[in-house]
């Protein structure tokens, strides 16, 4: 680094000396003037070797620091972003496993449930069956005795029209005394 330092002053320095007024001038001077710009040149190149030295090589040491915390610090939120990464992905897996499961869950819920409804959907279709029938058995049986009641009641009636054609009035006297042998009902 100071090598480099001291190139550079030394290639500004020939630059200077080159200059066209310096070959303008007469003999002796020229040389002179050379080889006091030499001097001067190294004096001041002297100088700023001791006392720039320290402050540019700190300065150069604290911007190589600076750079590689700068790097550090990036390389951590590197690693905090990659395990953050991974953290997330690991949850996202989770909450995959949870969902899943949950959905199987619901699934064979939901797979009782129809089953119960259906149950209960066949226990009332028995049950309306039966009332049904019930019902019908009943109406039946009313059918039956209102039926029955009609044919008494038709029955009673042709006996009414066909009796007093029939009974003769000795067949009256019988049932009479036959009615009062056996006596009125006791009530």
């Amino acid at each position: 680094m100071k090598h480099a330092v001291l190139t550079g002053c030394l290639l500004a320095a020939l630059a200077a000396g080159a200059s066209p007024a310096a070959a303008a001038q007469p003999g002796w001077r020229a040389t002179y003037d050379t080889v006091m710009m030499w001097v001067n040149f190294l004096i001041l190149a002297g100088v700023i070797y001791k006392f720039g030295r320290k402050p540019l090589l700190d300065f150069l040491r604290g911007q190589g620091q600076e750079v590689a915390d700068q790097i550090e610090a990036v390389e951590k939120r590197r690693r905090r972003a990659a395990e953050d990464l991974a953290e997330l992905e690991k949850k996202a897996s989770q909450r995959d496993a949870r969902m899943k499961a949950l959905v199987e869950r619901m699934e064979k819920e939901g797979a009782l449930l129809k089953e119960k409804i259906i149950e209960q959907a066949q226990q009332e279709a028995r049950h309306l069956l039966e009332d049904t029938g019930r019902r019908a058995g009943y109406q039946i049986e009313a059918a039956k005795k209102k039926f029955r009641s009609e044919l008494v009641d038709m029955a009673v009636d042709m006996a009414r029209e066909a009796l007093p054609r029939v009974i003769t009035p000795e067949d009256r006297k019988r049932l009479l005394s036959d009615y009062i042998q056996k006596g009125l009902p006791q009530t």
